[in-house]
């Protein structure tokens, strides 16, 4: 029923209610251990880190370079006494160097852990503490966490890699692409995709919405900006998920219009709203499927974003990061999204139909056209995900 790679067309997405993906090879590992790891952590990530206060305990945050500009995002877990900092895979090394680069005299050794750790996230429509107590139960080796940018996403399990997996009987084995829909769908950014090293700013990214930043912690490096934008308000544009479609002949005849009609308004979507436009049968068809991981029904996993446009898997983090490229893209730009000729934001990371996008929020607010991929025939539909502000 969907398309993509690893397994992914054989899931029946809006029936599946409780699944666990295995994200080892994709995730990374770094372990921190030492009389000096905490405080060391604690100069150089944005979130606090006497939040962790026992085993199992769990914080989202992200290290930026002195100019406050996003290096890796990631999350940081007590585990005896050390502390397991994840994030993609594909950044591990390049976090690695920055804290070795950052260590100096502190009494704090930095060891990659990828191989020895295996990562897992575990989706449910249920009871998320319930579901994190019970797997804690099953695998006392395990640092097991509620997800800590929104329980939507679940429960995240580092597990020794030498340990099996123990969870309920209804769970199903997923693949990971099945994760990544899954947080597109609720429009949560993560790694160098949505996050281009030494590029992004973490609160266009989010970060301050996903419990990712502390205001009231001292000093960390890039602290300056973060803070100095937080509290003067300047954020004109963030990243928001987008659902993706092919333009119609209605659309293109509109936008070519001297006199066009405006472009759909951008709402907050929760099970029983869209973006898109057939109201009456978004709202029976959400209706329907309002037990499931994926009840919005714009969900499109037979769309293959592919086929209209080409965006770099980013592997190659470190040559763009030592100035051989554009971040995740390699050489290329990533995709503009346009209104009517005007930039207006970026197209970031895709899964099936859903998107990240990088978007002007003046955009956002007085859409006068529809949000089109640059160079493609695609219509982009921005949408604010249920864990924003309300404001």
């Amino acid at each position: 029923m969907a398309s993509g790679t690893d397994g992914a067309a054989e899931v029946d997405f809006f029936k599946l209610r409780r699944a666990v993906a295995d994200l080892s090879g994709r995730e990374g590992v770094l372990a921190a251990s030492g009389d000096d790891a905490r405080r060391f952590l604690q100069g150089l990530v944005t979130n606090d880190m006497s939040r962790l206060d026992g085993q199992h305990a769990a914080m989202y945050c992200a290290f930026l370079t002195p100019q406050g500009r996003v290096l890796v995002d990631g999350f940081i877990a007590q585990r005896d006494d050390a502390f397991l900092v994840q994030a993609k895979q594909s950044v591990v090394a390049l976090l690695q160097r920055h804290l070795k680069m950052y260590r100096l005299r502190a009494k704090v050794q930095i060891d990659e852990a990828s191989e020895e750790t295996r990562v897992f996230a575990v989706m449910t429509t249920g009871d998320v503490d319930e579901c994190c107590a019970q797997l804690r139960e099953k695998n006392p080796a395990a640092t097991v966490f509620v997800d800590p940018r929104t329980p939507a996403l679940g429960v995240r399990v580092l597990l020794p890699a030498s340990e099996k997996l123990n969870v309920m009987d209804e769970f199903e084995r997923v693949p990971a692409s099945v994760y990544e829909a899954l947080r597109l769908l609720h429009g949560v950014p993560e790694g160098p995709q949505d996050m281009p090293p030494q590029k992004a700013f973490p609160l266009e990214s989010n970060l301050d919405w996903l419990n990712g930043v502390a205001f009231d912690k001292g000093c960390y490096l890039g602290q300056e900006l973060t803070a100095r934008t937080h509290f003067q308000g300047a954020i004109r544009k963030r990243l928001m998920p987008v659902h993706l479609d092919v333009l119609s002949e209605a659309q293109r005849a509109n936008l070519e219009s001297p006199t066009p009609e405006p472009g759909l308004p951008v709402v907050r979507v929760d099970s029983a709203t869209t973006a898109s436009a057939a109201a009456d049968a978004v709202a029976e068809a959400a209706a329907a499927d309002a037990d499931s991981l994926f009840p919005h029904p714009f969900f499109a996993p037979d769309f293959d974003a592919s086929a209209h446009l080409k965006l770099n898997d980013g592997d190659d983090v470190d040559r763009a990061v030592d100035g051989g490229g554009d971040g995740d893209h390699g050489n290329a730009a990533p995709p503009s999204i346009v209104m009517g000729g005007r930039k207006v934001g970026k197209l970031l990371s895709t899964q099936a139909n859903l998107g990240m996008a990088q978007i002007r929020l003046r955009a956002a607010a007085d859409p006068k056209l529809a949000f089109v991929v640059d160079g493609t025939d695609l219509v982009a539909y921005p949408y604010v995900p249920s864990w924003w502000p309300e404001s």
